[in-house]
């Protein structure tokens, strides 16, 4: 688990210089050399050529965002793909060509989109000036100083390096690689990062904060188990007396998943295992546990990925769980999904809601209770109602409930993407909700934070160009909203209608130097200091 401290955003000037590589020094230690591109003497000269189907990449920039890539190139015969925002998750890539120019994005390593196309007249053996803007959603190509390619991508890639792909049969050369952006600045004073030593190396799931004594911090870890701190997430004990449930090859795996403090009585604490049926309920805080999960019908299909504990009644709870099949999709197991009830404090469950993906974040309006609000799917799974042979992702959306859970109906009016894998209500006004979507195999629709401000009648993409996977907003402070993705950390101060994303140099991810954070699970903002969060990663 990782705190982040902020104070401040990060300040933008103009651009500068990040990379540069005219080969002179006759190596190329700044990048990746496929058999078939070599750096290459010609006239005195140093450059990079390139033969047949291979790659040169750039071993560096994979933080680089807004920028402007200009290079110097020679095609002799055949294409060359120049490859920009090039990243795990896609790429975008113009295929030149001695007769045309073409602009596509591959979202996911395989899902094309053809942009722009255009007849340019590219001259055999001679060097052409190259130059690609992108800045933000906006892509600009210019050969020779003149546009020949403007586009508004409205799913942009956001982020990412360059590289150069020879095709079969060509031989293309490269000289003067230059990119500028957004100076790569040092956090400002007051911005740092502190790993808590939390549970190290398993799955981590929730964190919750205890609403009268924000000391004490749940984190849950499969296989540690449940984890509390006492003094503000510093030091970590595990707390899994009364949990029974028991995974792994050896059975010592304490597989707890999800985690709920119950708003009314803190004292009462939810937990829900993965992989295995297992709800247990504490009645002290987390100290210890008892088996409830009654009623439950699955066995290891189950993974229990959410609570809700009527505001009103602590004996009302609600359980969202995933329920796996043996059916395979384009990358992830297709899932399905399952909502439990329960009103006599866990004594025994009913089903109340079915359906073709997993449910995960439940929130009651804490002002009018029978309104039940429901997440569903996540970015490492499938809905079983997608189909990979049509690329349709299928999915559910955002459920709502009117009669306290005992129903359930999609409220999707505005939201493109279904893998709605996390949701969060203001502190204040419970018709404003925010609900974080995306999805590894189905990068299509582009994964965005989405804003309701009437109960989910109608929601806006206020953020997108990644897969977010948590959202939090301050108590104290709630129109102070931070948003996660596995390739940064967004900040807002509005309410959502202007971003600050937060990059750490060097590997196009966020946290502390020297620790890859994982994909960001859950997060919670600190009651009293509204620049503290803590976030969980998977």
């Amino acid at each position: 688990m990782i705190i982040i401290h902020c104070a401040t955003g990060y300040s933008q000037g103009p651009w500068e210089q990040l990379f540069f590589d005219d080969f002179q020094s006759g190596h190329a230690d700044n990048w990746n050399l496929e058999e078939g591109w070599q750096v290459h003497l010609e006239t005195g000269n140093y450059m990079l050529r390139g033969e047949n189907h291979s790659w040169a990449n750039c071993n560096l920039g994979s933080e680089w965002y807004d920028y402007s890539f200009k290079t110097s190139i020679k095609i002799q015969q055949g294409s060359v793909h120049v490859n920009f925002r090039l990243s795990e998750i896609g790429r975008y890539f113009l295929e030149m060509n001695l007769e045309e120019i073409r602009l596509t994005r591959d979202s996911l390593w395989g899902q094309y989109r053809e942009l722009d196309t255009r007849a340019v007249s590219i001259t055999a053996d001679v060097w052409h000036q190259l130059e690609i803007i992108v800045s933000e959603k906006a892509i600009q190509i210019y050969v020779d100083g003149v546009l020949q390619l403007q586009v508004w991508d409205e799913n942009a890639l956001t982020s990412g390096t360059i590289a150069f792909e020879s095709l079969e049969d060509a031989v293309v050369y490269i000289d003067s690689v230059m990119v500028t952006g957004p100076p790569q600045t040092e956090p400002p004073e007051g911005y740092n990062w502190f790993k808590t030593g939390g549970p190290p190396g398993g799955l981590g799931y929730d964190i919750r904060i205890h609403p009268e004594n924000d000391q004490i911090i749940f984190v849950t870890d499969n296989p540690s188990g449940v984890n509390i701190s006492y003094d503000g997430g510093i030091n970590w004990e595990q707390s899994n007396t009364g949990i029974t449930a028991r995974t792994g090859e050896s059975q010592e795996d304490i597989p707890v998943f999800s985690l709920t403090i119950d708003p009314g009585n803190p004292d009462r604490v939810w937990c829900g295992t993965q992989n295995t049926k297992g709800i247990f309920r504490s009645d002290d805080c987390g100290e210890t546990w008892i088996r409830m999960d009654n009623g439950v019908i699955e066995g290891i299909e189950i993974s229990f990925r959410g609570f809700a504990i009527h505001p009103e009644n602590s004996n009302i709870v609600l359980a969202a769980a995933e329920i796996a099949t043996v059916e395979q999709g384009i990358t992830f197991n297709k899932i399905k999904g399952k909502i439990y009830k329960s009103v006599n404090g866990g004594e025994s469950w009913y089903p109340v809601w079915e359906g073709d993906n997993l449910a995960r974040v439940l929130l009651y309006d804490y002002i009018h209770p029978d309104t039940v609000y429901c997440s569903t799917g996540i970015f490492d799974r499938e809905a079983y109602n997608s189909d990979e042979k049509l690329n349709l992702p299928g999915g559910e959306g955002i459920l709502r409930s009117v009669d306290g859970g005992e129903s359930w109906v999609a409220i999707n009016n505005g939201i493109d993407n279904l893998y709605t894998g996390f949701l969060e209500i203001h502190p204040a006004n419970p018709r404003i909700l925010y609900a974080a979507s995306g999805n590894h195999a189905y990068g299509m629709p582009a994964g965005g934070i989405y804003k309701t401000t009437d109960g989910g009648q109608q929601w806006t993409k206020i953020l997108d160009g990644d897969c977010f996977t948590a959202v939090a907003v301050s108590r104290s402070r709630p129109e102070l909203v931070y948003a996660f993705s596995e390739s940064g950390c967004y900040k807002s101060v509005d309410g959502g209608n202007i971003w600050t994303r937060h990059l750490r140099e060097g590997d196009n991810s966020w946290g502390p130097p020297g620790i890859r954070p994982g994909i960001p699970i859950s997060a919670a903002v600190d009651s009293t200091d509204e620049n503290k969060v803590f976030v969980n990663n998977y």
